[in-house]
């Protein structure tokens, strides 16, 4: 918990910890954590996982953790409360059998990371480049730390969300399992998923992947059934909704950290509005309008 410098006795539900040893985690947080260099070897409710540099470890609450060896480790975390992301969220209502119908009626989050499992991923997450990962953790670590503005925790909970858009692809092209073939069209779609919300250009990707503007679109066509420029309009305003309703930002603050840029609000919520069938500020409305009045306010 983080007391708030700008509210006298507001406590808030998320933590940091620059150092992660793996000793103090709190079992009635979500638990994630940047391995960014080192190895670790840590018993994870009972069984031994083997914990590379460049990885993600992803655990809901209740999970007993202990590091029994590491080399060179480094690593970050950030833990939160359900209620960190939405007032209305807690986890009888997320593990309930009611949840997954709530999620697009009310955006929630989905939490994959967190609870999916299978052969291939059992809550560690491997990455070839964890660049942007690192960027967004620290992003998280700053607002928490330094509470820049009164906003502080909007900002760090819409970074939290760019985590959630980030780790969901990857997490279910690790699942997946098997030998995929690293094809143009996939190290595209990796990249756009990583960047979503950076400038993102067709010439740009072609310049970087060697590549010209028919086969790649071609290519990413057939892949996504998408034009590349469609499908990352629709990844920033999926992340756009997210910050709309479960985030008191500024509507052109939400535009520009979504990737739409300055001076481009207008086109932000014309593209916003072809998608979702309202403008921004009225979906912004009706989202909060279905809570009950006492769950209204966010902070």
């Amino acid at each position: 918990m983080t007391n708030c410098r700008f509210t006298q006795g507001r406590i808030v539900p998320i933590s940091y910890n620059e150092k992660e040893d793996f000793k103090n985690i709190n079992p009635e947080y979500f638990f994630l954590c940047e391995i960014i260099s080192g190895y670790a070897v840590a018993k994870i409710n009972g069984q031994i996982f083997h914990i590379p540099s460049n990885s993600i470890l992803a655990f809901p609450h209740n999970n007993e953790i202990e590091l029994l060896a590491s080399y060179n480790l480094q690593a970050v975390s950030v833990s939160f409360a359900p209620e960190f992301i939405n007032i209305s969220l807690n986890w009888d209502f997320i593990e309930s059998a009611d949840y997954p119908s709530k999620v697009a009626e009310c955006n929630y989050p989905e939490f994959d990371l967190f609870y999916e499992r299978n052969m291939i991923y059992s809550g560690v997450l491997p990455f070839d480049d964890i660049t942007r990962i690192n960027d967004i953790f620290l992003d998280i670590i700053t607002q928490i730390k330094n509470q820049p503005t009164g906003k502080w925790s909007c900002t760090a909970r819409s970074h939290v969300f760019n985590l959630f858009m980030i780790t969901e692809h990857s997490c279910h092209k690790f699942m997946e399992g098997g030998e995929r073939v690293n094809s143009l069209e996939e190290q595209v779609l990796d990249h756009i998923n990583s960047n979503f919300n950076k400038q993102i250009t067709i010439s740009g990707l072609c310049k970087k992947f060697h590549t010209n503007r028919t086969t790649l679109s071609r290519k990413f066509k057939a892949l996504t059934n998408s034009t590349i420029d469609d499908y990352i309009i629709d990844k920033r305003i999926s992340m756009a909704k997210y910050d709309l309703d479960s985030t008191s930002l500024n509507i052109y603050v939400i535009s520009k950290s979504c990737g739409f840029g300055d001076g481009r609000y207008t086109y932000f919520s014309t593209m916003f509005k072809k998608r979702v069938g309202m403008s921004p500020r009225k979906y912004r409305n009706e989202m909060r309008n279905r809570r009950p009045k006492e769950e209204k306010k966010i902070y």
